[in-house]
């Protein structure tokens, strides 16, 4: 399956914050954007551990560091993420 940025429902947008998203077979697929300084922890509030779904990812753009319970990762353009 394939699909344009475009072309994924909007499910959310502040400002230049949004999340895009669409379930393909048993998995989900989208487009996040967030704006420079974003502090995602809110987002995972509640959930037990933070977020324990998998996710994979390819950055677009600029960098994101990730905190795990036991160590940070920076993630910049053009790499892939698990």
């Amino acid at each position: 399956m394939h699909g344009k940025r475009e072309d994924i429902p909007l499910v959310f947008q502040v400002g230049s914050y949004y999340s895009r998203q669409i379930e393909w077979g048993d998995m989900d697929g989208g487009f996040w954007a967030f704006p420079a300084g974003f502090d995602s922890t809110l987002l995972f509030k509640g959930l037990p551990n933070g977020c324990e779904s998998p996710h994979w990812g390819y950055l677009l753009k600029g960098r994101m560091r990730v905190k795990y319970a036991d160590h940070e990762e920076v993630i910049t353009a053009g790499e892939a993420y698990f």
